[in-house]
């Protein structure tokens, strides 16, 4: 085999190993793209709550005062109420896969969904639940979408409850 054939093959394996190298690359950067970090805001916590407290007009009226989580925008509609009881934080970690298909849909695939209950008068908290448990326990084969007690608090957010009202 002279030089030049030699050259030549060099140059073809190389040139094959560097595509393989390409379509992996691109086949990996695809596949990490379809996962997203959960949750997509930071976790709401008790610390950030700098006074909460209940209204003088009625006894359901409830006021937090929240600063915010590094100019996160709309931080404090993590903060969910029982309006004159309790405030509860929804603390959440996982990833969710975005599948494609006729259909597009998420699979989520959480390592911790909890939710801690505060009393608002006093400040402590009173209970924690393990959400994730709960589901694996009591809907096996379901999957918690991350969005349940939003839908519930939608109707007590839209009754007007707030501070001094």
């Amino acid at each position: 085999m002279t030089n030049k054939r030699k050259k030549q093959l060099i140059g073809i394996v190389v040139s094959v190993i560097l595509i393989m190298l390409a379509c992996v690359g691109r086949y990996v950067y695809k596949e990490s793209q379809r996962f997203a970090r959960l949750p997509y805001h930071p976790n709401p916590r008790i610390e950030s709550i700098a006074w909460m407290g209940l209204g003088t007009v009625t006894g359901e009226d409830t006021c937090l005062i929240i600063d915010g989580e590094d100019g996160t925008p709309y931080y404090h509609l993590y903060f969910d109420t029982i309006p004159g009881k309790y405030v509860f934080l929804t603390e959440t970690e996982g990833l969710m896969e975005k599948m494609e298909g006729k259909v597009p849909r998420k699979k989520f695939y959480w390592k911790r969904i909890e939710i801690r209950i505060y009393d608002i008068d006093s400040g402590s908290q009173i209970k924690n639940i393990d959400v994730k448990k709960l589901v694996e326990e009591q809907a096996p084969g379901y999957q918690y979408d991350g969005w349940g007690e939003q839908i519930f608090m939608y109707g007590l957010r839209n009754r007007g409850d707030s501070c001094g009202r």
